[in-house]
Protein backbone atom coordinates (compact mmCIF):
# COMPACT_ATOMS: atom_id res chain seq x y z
CA UNK A 1 0.00 0.00 0.00
CA UNK A 2 2.62 2.21 0.66
CA UNK A 3 3.65 2.61 -3.01
CA UNK A 4 -0.22 3.14 -3.56
CA UNK A 5 0.35 5.76 -1.26
CA UNK A 6 3.66 7.41 -3.13
CA UNK A 7 2.12 7.19 -6.68
CA UNK A 8 2.25 10.04 -8.84
CA UNK A 9 -1.75 10.22 -9.35
CA UNK A 10 -1.90 10.91 -6.01
CA UNK A 11 0.69 13.75 -6.30
CA UNK A 12 -1.09 15.26 -9.19
CA UNK A 13 -4.26 14.93 -7.06
CA UNK A 14 -2.83 16.68 -4.20
CA UNK A 15 -1.41 19.66 -6.56
CA UNK A 16 -5.06 19.89 -8.27
CA UNK A 17 -6.41 20.96 -4.49
CA UNK A 18 -3.54 22.89 -3.65
CA UNK A 19 -3.94 25.07 -7.27
CA UNK A 20 -7.34 25.31 -5.99
CA UNK A 21 -7.21 26.59 -2.55
CA UNK A 22 -7.68 23.85 -0.31
CA UNK A 23 -6.24 20.79 1.05
CA UNK A 24 -6.72 17.40 -0.48
CA UNK A 25 -9.37 15.53 1.31
CA UNK A 26 -9.09 11.77 2.15
CA UNK A 27 -11.41 9.53 3.44
CA UNK A 28 -10.35 5.70 4.58
CA UNK A 29 -13.38 3.57 5.14
CA UNK A 30 -12.59 0.50 7.69
CA UNK A 31 -9.93 2.58 8.84
CA UNK A 32 -8.99 0.82 12.07
CA UNK A 33 -6.22 2.14 13.86
CA UNK A 34 -5.95 4.81 10.98
CA UNK A 35 -2.06 4.31 9.83
CA UNK A 36 -2.61 5.14 6.23
CA UNK A 37 -4.55 7.99 6.90
CA UNK A 38 -1.68 9.12 9.10
CA UNK A 39 1.02 8.94 6.12
CA UNK A 40 -1.50 11.08 4.45
CA UNK A 41 -2.08 13.51 6.84
CA UNK A 42 1.75 14.06 7.47
CA UNK A 43 1.89 14.86 3.42
CA UNK A 44 -0.75 17.40 3.77
CA UNK A 45 -3.68 15.72 3.35
CA UNK A 46 -7.02 16.03 5.53
CA UNK A 47 -8.51 12.82 6.46
CA UNK A 48 -11.07 11.54 7.47
CA UNK A 49 -10.89 7.54 9.64
CA UNK A 50 -14.40 5.93 9.08
CA UNK A 51 -14.45 2.86 11.28
CA UNK A 52 -16.71 0.88 13.93
CA UNK A 53 -14.23 0.65 16.10
CA UNK A 54 -14.12 3.37 18.64
CA UNK A 55 -11.28 2.32 20.59
CA UNK A 56 -9.31 1.72 17.13
CA UNK A 57 -10.14 5.22 16.35
CA UNK A 58 -8.84 6.60 19.42
CA UNK A 59 -5.67 5.12 19.29
CA UNK A 60 -5.38 6.86 15.45
CA UNK A 61 -6.43 10.02 17.04
CA UNK A 62 -3.42 9.63 19.74
CA UNK A 63 -1.45 9.22 16.98
CA UNK A 64 -2.29 11.85 14.85
CA UNK A 65 -2.24 14.44 18.58
CA UNK A 66 2.02 12.52 18.47
CA UNK A 67 2.22 13.26 14.42
CA UNK A 68 1.12 16.65 15.11
CA UNK A 69 -1.89 16.56 12.55
CA UNK A 70 -4.82 16.32 14.60
CA UNK A 71 -6.26 19.32 13.39
CA UNK A 72 -6.28 17.41 9.95
CA UNK A 73 -7.64 14.30 11.12
CA UNK A 74 -11.18 13.76 11.43
CA UNK A 75 -12.55 10.46 12.93
CA UNK A 76 -16.45 8.94 12.11
CA UNK A 77 -17.55 6.09 14.38
CA UNK A 78 -20.45 4.11 12.24
CA UNK A 79 -21.75 0.69 11.92
CA UNK A 80 -22.11 -0.23 8.23
CA UNK A 81 -25.23 -2.39 7.63
CA UNK A 82 -26.86 -1.79 4.44
CA UNK A 83 -26.86 0.27 1.39
CA UNK A 84 -26.45 3.95 2.19
CA UNK A 85 -25.38 3.41 5.25
CA UNK A 86 -21.79 4.65 4.51
CA UNK A 87 -23.35 8.16 2.58
CA UNK A 88 -25.57 8.78 5.45
CA UNK A 89 -22.53 8.46 7.97
CA UNK A 90 -20.83 11.28 6.71
CA UNK A 91 -23.67 13.70 6.05
CA UNK A 92 -24.48 13.12 9.41
CA UNK A 93 -21.37 13.69 10.70
CA UNK A 94 -20.61 16.79 8.40
CA UNK A 95 -23.83 18.23 10.10
CA UNK A 96 -23.49 21.40 12.07
CA UNK A 97 -25.99 20.26 15.19
CA UNK A 98 -27.29 24.15 15.13
CA UNK A 99 -27.97 23.76 11.82
CA UNK A 100 -28.07 21.31 9.05
CA UNK A 101 -30.57 21.79 6.06
CA UNK A 102 -29.73 19.61 3.84
CA UNK A 103 -27.15 17.78 4.55
CA UNK A 104 -24.37 17.64 1.44
CA UNK A 105 -23.06 14.70 0.52
CA UNK A 106 -19.03 15.03 1.05
CA UNK A 107 -16.63 14.62 -1.89
CA UNK A 108 -13.11 13.81 -1.44
CA UNK A 109 -10.11 14.09 -3.70
CA UNK A 110 -8.86 9.89 -2.40
CA UNK A 111 -11.13 7.21 -0.70
CA UNK A 112 -9.31 4.14 -0.06
CA UNK A 113 -10.24 0.71 0.92
CA UNK A 114 -7.99 -1.38 2.72
CA UNK A 115 -8.44 -5.01 3.75
CA UNK A 116 -12.02 -4.76 5.27
CA UNK A 117 -14.91 -5.46 2.37
CA UNK A 118 -18.72 -4.23 3.11
CA UNK A 119 -20.12 -5.31 0.07
CA UNK A 120 -23.68 -3.21 0.23
CA UNK A 121 -21.71 0.23 0.56
CA UNK A 122 -19.23 -0.89 -2.11
CA UNK A 123 -20.52 1.38 -4.99
CA UNK A 124 -21.16 4.44 -2.84
CA UNK A 125 -17.15 4.54 -2.80
CA UNK A 126 -17.42 6.51 -6.13
CA UNK A 127 -20.45 8.17 -5.60
CA UNK A 128 -17.76 10.24 -3.09
CA UNK A 129 -15.06 10.92 -5.17
CA UNK A 130 -14.46 14.81 -6.37
CA UNK A 131 -14.11 15.25 -10.16
CA UNK A 132 -10.40 13.81 -10.61
CA UNK A 133 -10.72 11.87 -7.34
CA UNK A 134 -8.82 8.63 -6.50
CA UNK A 135 -10.46 5.23 -5.73
CA UNK A 136 -7.90 3.69 -3.75
CA UNK A 137 -8.78 -0.77 -3.14
CA UNK A 138 -6.45 -3.36 -2.00
CA UNK A 139 -7.98 -6.53 -0.40
CA UNK A 140 -8.24 -9.99 0.02
CA UNK A 141 -9.31 -12.07 -3.14
CA UNK A 142 -11.38 -15.17 -3.05
CA UNK A 143 -9.11 -18.73 -3.37
CA UNK A 144 -7.23 -17.47 -0.81
CA UNK A 145 -6.94 -19.46 2.90
CA UNK A 146 -8.04 -16.78 4.95
CA UNK A 147 -10.46 -15.57 4.42
CA UNK A 148 -12.53 -17.54 2.77
CA UNK A 149 -16.53 -16.66 3.27
CA UNK A 150 -17.87 -15.23 -0.03
CA UNK A 151 -19.20 -12.44 1.84
CA UNK A 152 -15.20 -11.07 3.11
CA UNK A 153 -13.42 -11.12 -0.48
CA UNK A 154 -13.72 -10.23 -3.54
CA UNK A 155 -14.23 -11.79 -7.18
CA UNK A 156 -11.67 -11.52 -9.75
CA UNK A 157 -12.63 -8.81 -11.96
CA UNK A 158 -15.32 -7.62 -9.47
CA UNK A 159 -14.22 -3.86 -9.07
CA UNK A 160 -13.19 -3.49 -13.10
CA UNK A 161 -16.98 -4.60 -13.48
CA UNK A 162 -18.18 -2.50 -10.81
CA UNK A 163 -16.54 1.12 -12.15
CA UNK A 164 -15.40 1.11 -15.57
CA UNK A 165 -18.42 3.02 -16.69
CA UNK A 166 -17.96 6.07 -14.11
CA UNK A 167 -14.13 5.93 -13.35
CA UNK A 168 -11.02 5.58 -15.20
CA UNK A 169 -9.69 2.25 -14.27
CA UNK A 170 -5.78 3.35 -14.00
CA UNK A 171 -4.89 -0.23 -11.75
CA UNK A 172 -6.10 -3.29 -11.43
CA UNK A 173 -3.89 -6.15 -10.42
CA UNK A 174 -3.55 -9.11 -8.30
CA UNK A 175 -0.23 -9.36 -5.57
CA UNK A 176 0.68 -11.88 -3.12
CA UNK A 177 1.68 -10.25 -0.03
CA UNK A 178 4.30 -11.67 2.50
CA UNK A 179 2.00 -14.63 3.50
CA UNK A 180 1.14 -15.51 0.01
CA UNK A 181 -2.15 -14.44 0.06
CA UNK A 182 -3.07 -12.91 -2.73
CA UNK A 183 -5.09 -8.93 -2.84
CA UNK A 184 -6.23 -7.07 -5.62
CA UNK A 185 -4.50 -3.53 -6.07
CA UNK A 186 -7.16 -1.38 -7.65
CA UNK A 187 -6.74 2.26 -8.46
CA UNK A 188 -9.31 4.08 -10.38
CA UNK A 189 -9.79 7.69 -10.89
CA UNK A 190 -13.58 10.26 -11.47
CA UNK A 191 -12.22 12.08 -14.93
CA UNK A 192 -11.67 15.57 -13.63
CA UNK A 193 -14.41 18.69 -14.51
CA UNK A 194 -13.16 20.04 -18.40
CA UNK A 195 -11.77 23.02 -18.30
Amino acid sequence: LAQMLDSDVLDEVASESARAGALPRALDVGAGSGRDCIILATRGWAVTALDRDKRALGRWETLAVKQGVETACTAVIATLREEGDLVRSLEAAACNPIHCDPPESPTFQLVMLCRTLHRPTLAELATLLAPGGVLLIHHFLEGNTHPTHPDAVLRHGELREMFHSELEIVLDEQRAIEDGRVLTFFVARRRPKAP
